[in-house]
């Protein structure tokens, strides 16, 4: 005679559209009296470790069975598990029926469980995606598909750089690069085994953006893809010739906060971005029409409600922005040239021909002279608000033009300094300046050049333990000699990549972008400064290595301007 928990569950199994994820375990295992699955001793599931193929708009269904071990043999307990992706975005089940994304690529487990008895295989979800770029002629697909490769020069990526690190969230990537063959068409080939993406082109660049750099950035978290280009002539489309690989490399976290920079134009002031609205371009927040002069050198609290600016170039008038007002509580009282709130944002610490001042963050009153054992500029405070760091030069011409400067750290107390020690040395042919500490108040970023401090030629970035030791360049992020590699600044959160700490940090320079923007073959002067990126490992500056990935133009700013400065806070601060 069936015990009634056997005879409900029967007659479960028996009705159309019946969750048996609702079974509890007793169901499950039959309840020791003769169930479905009583005396089940191992499960496996087949297809073991499938691959499918997707595509936007065209998702794909795979049906799976799930096999039970008894003492008596085997048999098909399909419908008295429960089957489950660990993955939940690459897709969901109706009973044995996979339904898979058409979104993105990854690799998950598909999970058949009964009670305390599971089992496990992989899937793998691969994208394909097919697009073209305007004014490119039907059929293109079809020309490399049937072309083949010859033994000649082909097209040569120069952007990005092999090996770039990008976050999931700067939402679009210029690929660029140069053909001197004839070809007039182009396939741009971005793969791996989860991501099989191919773009056709009569241009030799192609903007990923929108729906091409969604699937890419969600199918290879803290992943990397190959990137290749080949072309052909159109007129005789059976040979086509290609370029190497480059990598690029995706982390999984979104980068936070907003940036303030300069663009230096004749209208120019501060300009700003949020990082939470990809796709935006960057907006103009404070400039020489809202400010009746000039503006430039700037600094934000942490929280970003204040912003502290310098008037008409060096060593000027100096205010305090309400960056939500948008209006000045401090209007040209006290004069300075660099600028840096505490943490807890109750004083702001500037320089002035040599002097670093404690003042009061809303109307820059000075309340204190800090003691730096002779001139000072460049001030910037740890993340805890008990160290300042700052620049003690050599020969002090101005706050922004020295020689022999040295990296100085010194404990800060409210408007108090503690004894200072040297951190970097600097000497006649080596100056060291733009301190700044990261955001785990481990490392200090700074720049080093031969000349003064005031856009040098072969400005470079290093870094340096907050506790002292040998200076480390950032080789990778540097890229290269005279690129004016300057005033590097740390976005203020530290996040994880493939079980490392992960840093980012901004500079300007004059490198070239791509073929977009060519610096290289313009006089040292007249070059064009924009805004890059880079991410930073500790764990490998620990070790005394090259802590950077090479750098990205940061897409949001104006290529036609001047871009110095950037500055970051943790939040932009909406204006009434």
């Amino acid at each position: 005679m069936r015990s009634p928990a056997t005879a409900v569950l029967l007659a479960c199994l028996t009705l159309p559209g019946c969750d048996n994820g609702n079974m509890t375990d007793t169901d499950l295992d039959g309840g020791g009296d003769g169930g479905p699955l009583a005396g089940l001793q191992s499960l496996s599931i087949s297809p073991a470790n499938p691959t499918v193929t997707v595509s936007p708009g065209s998702p794909q269904t795979l049906i799976f069975t799930v096999t039970g071990t008894f003492p008596s043999g085997t048999r098909d307990v399909t419908q008295h598990v429960q089957l489950s992706l660990q993955e939940i975005a690459l897709g969901s089940f109706s009973g044995a029926t996979l339904t898979t994304t058409d979104s993105q690529g990854g690799k998950t487990l598909v999970v058949a469980s009964a009670a305390a008895v599971t089992a496990q295989t992989g899937l793998t979800v691969k994208i394909s995606l097919r697009s073209s770029a305007a004014n490119v002629p039907s059929g293109a697909q079809d020309l490399f598909d049937k072309a083949h490769d010859g033994t000649g020069p082909g097209p040569a990526l120069v952007y990005p750089p092999s090996g770039v690190l990008l976050p999931p969230n700067l939402g679009e990537l210029e690929v660029m690069w140069t053909d001197g063959v004839g070809n007039d068409l182009w396939e741009l080939a971005i793969e791996n085994d989860i991501t099989d993406i191919k773009i056709y082109t009569s241009q030799p660049r192609h903007r990923i953006a929108d729906a091409e750099w969604r699937v890419l950035a969600a199918t290879n978290p803290e992943g990397q893809v190959a990137a290749r280009v080949r072309g052909l002539v159109q007129a005789s489309p059976t040979t086509s010739s290609r370029s190497g690989d480059i990598s690029i490399l995706f982390a999984r976290d979104t980068v936070r906060g907003g940036l303030y920079y300069w663009a230096a134009t004749s209208d120019g002031g501060i300009i700003r971005y949020d990082f939470g609205k990809t796709g935006q371009k960057a907006e103009a927040f404070f400039t020489k029409a809202d400010a009746g002069d000039c503006v430039a050198c700037h600094a934000l609290s942490s929280d970003g409600t204040r912003m502290a600016v310098t008037f008409t170039g060096g060593d000027g008038a100096a205010g305090i922005l309400d960056v939500a007002k948008r209006t000045l509580t401090a209007n040209k009282t006290y004069y300075a040239n660099f600028q840096v709130y505490t943490p807890d944002n109750k004083h702001l610490i500037t320089s002035s021909a040599g002097v670093l001042s404690v003042r009061d963050p809303v109307v820059g009153t000075e309340l204190a002279q800090l003691d730096t054992g002779g001139k000072a500029t460049m001030p910037d405070v740890s993340p805890d608000g008990s160290w300042l760091a700052f620049v003690r030069p050599t020969q002090h011409n101005s706050d922004w033009i020295f020689t022999g400067g040295n990296i100085v750290t010194a404990p800060l107390s409210g408007t108090a300094l503690g004894q200072s020690q040297v951190l970097v040395q600097g000497s006649s042919a080596q100056n060291n300046y733009y301190p700044a500490y990261s955001p785990d108040g481990k490392w200090i970023i700074f720049n080093r050049s031969t000349g003064d401090s005031y856009s040098d030629d072969d400005a470079a970035l290093h870094v340096v333990s907050a506790t002292g030791g040998a200076p480390l360049e950032l080789v990778q992020a540097n890229q290269g000699l005279d690129l004016r590699n300057s005033w590097a600044r740390w976005s203020p959160f530290v996040q994880t990549y493939n079980g490392h700490k992960l840093l980012w940090l901004t500079f300007s320079s004059t490198r070239d972008y791509g073929t977009a923007l060519i610096n290289s073959t313009q006089p040292t002067k007249q070059r064009n400064p924009q805004l890059w990126m880079t991410a930073f490992d500790p764990d490998r500056a620990g070790a005394g290595q090259d802590p950077s990935f090479p750098a990205f133009w940061l897409p949001f700013q104006d290529m036609a301007t001047n871009n110095h400065i950037a500055q970051w806070t943790q939040k932009v601060v909406a204006v009434e």
